[in-house]
């Protein structure tokens, strides 16, 4: 069984969220998406932005939820990168 994996994007605003839709396109299963911004901008707004199953306001509150899940490993991610599709995989 592969190990469960959070993807945690960071991010100050919507300007560009490619990498949020470059970890939509990881070729791993076994993943689940948590963004947090630090700004006050509505992430439900974004189509690609609302599949992420939790969305923290800060640091903090992004910290106690990537520690409070059931995932193997942690995956932080600035939103100015877009990863291949293999990121995860490797």
């Amino acid at each position: 069984m592969q190990p469960k994996v959070l993807v945690v994007i960071v991010t100050k605003d919507l300007h560009n969220m490619q990498c949020a839709a470059s970890v939509n396109n990881q070729n791993y299963d076994n993943y689940n998406t948590m963004v947090y911004t630090r700004s006050n901008v509505d992430l439900h707004s974004d189509p690609v932005v609302s599949r992420s199953k939790n969305i923290a306001i800060n640091r903090m509150q992004a910290k106690k939820l990537a520690l409070a899940s059931d995932a193997d490993f942690f995956l932080m991610v600035d939103s100015d990168v877009i990863i291949p599709p293999n990121t995860i995989k490797n």
